[in-house]
This record gives structure tokens, sequence and C-alpha cells, in this order.
């Protein structure tokens, strides 16, 4: 901030800070926005190259161009005098406005960003039922605390001047005066909430991992996920509770990781401060335990069920919770912002939940119960003489509570709809079933061809049709006959043809051959039941071909 004096009458400016909540908030977007391009470096393929470029790109522009004029340090964002109030960021084609026509000032927020609030005098609102009227509204985000301060104080002063009335501005400054003091205080209970960071780390991690390993960073692999423990109600019934846990580190795709870890950070940094790195992992882990019991009564039922958004609707709730029981010793502005905030932010994403299909709403809802339970329970740093006096009786306590919620919420679901892990094996059985099958009549075709050329006799193919051919075949249709698919599958009908297609094949393979009396020719022993079996595959083979060459 600096000061000038122009025609006798002082002005304040204010500059941008780079040091302000606003700057560290562009720098935190450009680190998010990294990943995206560093995963061309890392998997240089054209359709990473195609998302990043024609998404994340214009997203990363639109960002950088909303915060590069409110952050421009080279010349000043606001200029207050006893005349009037500039700023180059009001909306509208007018930028300065004079003392005497405005009506009120005010501190408000949004998206957690304190507001300079100006309403104007004798201007209705935008709407005809709005009660107040016209109001100019500029970020003080992109400002120091000191700076910020000195702004509300110095445009409640001038106005009250201008107006010829009484300053009002002592309570409100008091108010401001103890929001910065109990910001420095709240940000002291822990200066880096490193737990939270790793936490976050971890999870990225994971899904870069699987990501290089699968080649697809968009969209994960349903297979890879399951087999590292995608949680599913018929695998923990048959005892591999163990996904309960690693379920919640594994994400469907980039976008639902940076969703969720955005998620997280937000509420994480706020949740450690307040309850400490070790209550904070009892939260965490047991939002994330209660998430997947509560998700296998509904989602994890019939398909595979993953991310941590179940543990951030803990960690958002233990907030609320956290900021609930203390109001009356928090600022009045901290606690309004916060339990609006968290609030309007678990209500929107439980309705979008319950709108929208592919959303576990049974793992946001039984996190949000677990974070909040354990947080009635927990003591909280803002009374810290009864936080190290009960912290670690309570923890004890909280760590049974969660783990008794869990069990008897999982143990309760109803036997699972479907079994991904039995589809998946169904998939792998399947598809070999299928090309041992194409590989054993390719290898038929060649040794009746050898035959024809005279390289092996008829006695031969006989022979190795009956000992190795026939037991193949049968094993083949064994296999198929142990496969089942979901209701409606379109597969079923070619599943079906190629299972009777190699019985049958078995069945005349195996049976017994007689030379004929006149010509020496093999024959079958049963030639009524061989003439049926060749009709039988003569029929089922032309479907085969013709489904076959449709799906081509």
């Amino acid at each position: 901030m600096q000061n000038e004096t122009p025609t006798q009458i002082t002005t304040s400016q204010f500059y941008a800070s780079a040091d302000s909540p606003l700057a560290k908030s562009r720098k935190q977007m450009r680190w998010a926005f990294l990943l995206p391009f560093a995963l061309i470096l890392i998997h240089p393929d054209l359709t990473t190259l195609v998302i990043v470029v024609s998404v994340v790109l214009p997203i990363w522009l639109f960002i950088e161009y909303f915060f590069k004029r409110p952050l421009r340090m080279d010349m000043p964002v606001l200029g207050i005098s006893e005349r009037d109030i500039y700023s180059p960021l009001f909306q509208g084609e007018k930028k300065t406005y004079s003392w005497t026509e405005i009506k009120t000032v005010s501190q408000s927020s949004a998206q957690n960003m304190p507001m300079l609030q100006l309403e104007l005098a004798g201007e209705a609102g935008r709407w005809p039922w709005q009660k107040s009227g016209k109001k100019i509204i500029l970020s003080l985000g992109m400002f120091t605390e000191a700076d910020r301060l000195q702004v509300i104080q110095l445009c409640l002063q001038h106005h009250a001047k201008a107006l010829g009335v009484t300053s009002n501005s002592l309570p409100l400054s008091q108010e401001l005066e103890l929001d910065q003091t109990f910001t420095q205080d709240f940000d002291a209970l822990m200066k880096y909430p490193w737990l939270t960071y790793s936490l976050i780390a971890a999870n990225v991690c994971i899904w870069l991992a699987m990501a290089i390993k699968s080649g697809s960073f968009m969209v994960s692999d349903v297979e890879q996920l399951y087999h590292l423990g995608g949680l599913s109600t018929a695998a923990v019934q048959q005892g591999e509770w163990w996904r309960m846990l690693a379920a919640t580190f594994l994400h469907g795709g980039l976008i639902h990781l940076l969703m969720n870890m955005v998620g997280l950070y937000s509420a994480g940094v706020m949740v450690e401060r307040i309850y400490g790195r070790g209550q904070f992992a009892i939260i965490y882990l047991g939002a994330a335990l209660t998430g997947s019991a509560m998700s296998m009564h509904f989602a994890a039922q019939e398909v595979i069920s993953v991310g941590a958004s179940g543990a951030i609707f803990g960690v958002a709730g233990a907030f609320l919770v956290a900021v609930l029981q203390h109001r009356d010793k928090l600022p009045a502005s901290f606690s309004k912002q916060t339990i609006h905030g968290v609030g309007y932010f678990i209500l929107y994403a439980l309705a979008q939940g319950f709108a929208k299909d592919g959303i576990d709403n049974g793992a946001h809802i039984g996190g949000l119960i677990g974070g909040m339970v354990a947080a009635y329970v927990l003591p909280e740093k803002f009374d810290l003489e009864h936080y190290l006096r009960s912290v670690k009786p309570l923890a004890t306590v909280t760590i049974c509570l969660m783990l008794a919620l869990t069990t008897i919420t999982a143990y309760t679901a109803r036997n699972a709809a479907t079994d991904p892990g039995k589809i998946i094996l169904n998939e792998h059985l399947l598809k070999a079933a299928y090309i041992k099958y194409f590989d054993q009549m390719r290898l038929l075709d060649q040794e009746y061809k050898a035959q024809q050329a005279n390289q092996l006799t008829e006695l031969e193919i006989d022979q190795r049709g009956r000992t190795v051919h026939a037991p193949v075949f049968e094993k083949i249709a064994e296999d198929l006959a142990e496969i089942h698919l979901k209701e409606n599958d379109k597969r079923e009908p070619l599943v079906q043809d190629i299972k009777t297609s190699a019985a049958v094949i078995a069945e005349l393979l195996a049976m017994a051959s007689t030379p004929d009396a006149q010509t020496g020719k093999l024959e079958a022993a049963d030639p009524v039941r061989a003439a049926q079996l060749e009709a039988i595959f003569k029929e089922t083979n032309q479907r085969i071909m013709l489904k076959l060459t449709q799906k081509k």
C-alpha cells in the first residue's frame, strides 16, 4: 500500500500482494493443472495429448485470465480518499464512486474470499423483489490481512464523514481484528498439515502407477481396480475385508481423482489443524470405512466402487461439527462462513449424487455419518486445556466406535446382487475358451488337409481325433457350461452355440470307428447318431460364422 497526495486530498492506494489468499490459490491451481501436462511427458500418446490440449488447456487459460487482472502487481487495484473510492475491478463502465452515492459499507465473503460490499443509494436491485439497492462488490482476496483491515476501516471512516454521521467502524474493526488474530492463532495450531499432503500424494501416486501400467489416464481399467482392492459387497462377504480401506485409495480416472483431491485439500487442512494429526487420521480412516460399509448396501452390491469421497465427506462433516460445537467461542464471520460453505457443499454434492448415475451416494452418506460421529466425540484444539486432558481416552473410544459402526453396517448388508470378481473371471474363461476353440478348429483343418496331401493316414487322423482332440473339445464345452453371463448379455447365443459345437465335435471324434467291409474306409460305429451330430454341427457352425461376420 502506498500514499499519494494529488490536489491536497490523500488517496490511499492498495496493490495486490503475492502473499494474498488469491495469489496462493493461483499457485495451487497451477500445480494442479501441471499434472495433466506431465502426463504427456510420461505417456506421450495421441489421446492424452488431444484431451489435454482441447479440454485442460482452455480451462487453465480461462482461470489464468480470471486471476490476471486482480493480481497485477504493477498498478493499484484500489484507491480510497475522503471524497471517493476507485477500482479498475469494479464491474461496469463506472470505476469511481463518491461516498455520497453509497448507502452502506460492509464486508461479506464468497467462496472463502473476503468481499467489500458497497450498496448504492437510490438505485434499485437487479430483481424487482430485492429489498436492498444495487451493490458493488469487490474481492479483497488479492490483499494481505493487514491491508484488508485497513481497507474496511478507511471505507467506514470516509463514508461516515461524507454523510456527516458518527463512524460505526469500531465494532467492525474490532471484529476484523478478532478475525485476524483468530486466523493467526489457527494457523499456529499446525504450520504444515503433513498428513493431508501425504494422503493427497498417496492417492495421486497410486493412480499414476495404475495409469502407467494400464496405459489409460482418463479412465481406469475396471479389472485392475478390482484386483487392487476395488470395493465389492460379494468380495467382502467372501472374507476380503481389506477392500473396505483399499478401495478408498483407488480412483476411476483423472477427473475423479482431481475432484476428490481438491475436496480433501480444502477440508483436510482445516480439520487436521483443529484435531491434530492423530485424530485427523482417526476421522479420515474411520469415515473411509463407514463409507465403504454403507456402500455395501447400495452401489457395491452390483458394481466395483472406488474413491476417497466417503472419507472426504467425513472430513467435511467433522469440520462442520467442530464449528457448530464451538461457534460461541469463534469469530462470527468464521462460523457463519464455515457453516454456510460446508453445509452447501454437502447438500449440493448429495443432491448431485441422487440426480446422476455412477455416483456412490451410499459411500458419501456413510462417510459423512462416520466423520460427524467421530468429530462429536473427539476433542478440538479450540479448547486446548480440554484437548490435552482428554485426547488419548477419547481417541481410544472413537476408534472402538468407528470399528463397531463399520462392522455392524457391513454385516447387515444383504447378500450381493452380483459378483464382479466372478464376472471378471468369467470374462477370462470366456476369452480363453474362444481362443482354444478356434485354435483347435484350425488344427483339425490342418490335419485333414495333411491327410488329403497323404502326409497323415486316415487311421492316424482317427486316433488323434479320439485321443488328442476329443478331450480338448470336451474341456472347452465344460468350461463354457460354467460361465454365467449377465441377463440379456448379447453374447449369450454365441456362447451357447460354441458350447454346443464343442460338445458335438467331442462326441463325434470320440465315437468308435469300424472299417467298411468293401472299401476299407473307417466309418462311425453308430452312423445314425453320427449323422445327427454332423447336422447339428453344420447348423451351429453356420450361426457362429454369421455372428462373427456381423461383429466385424
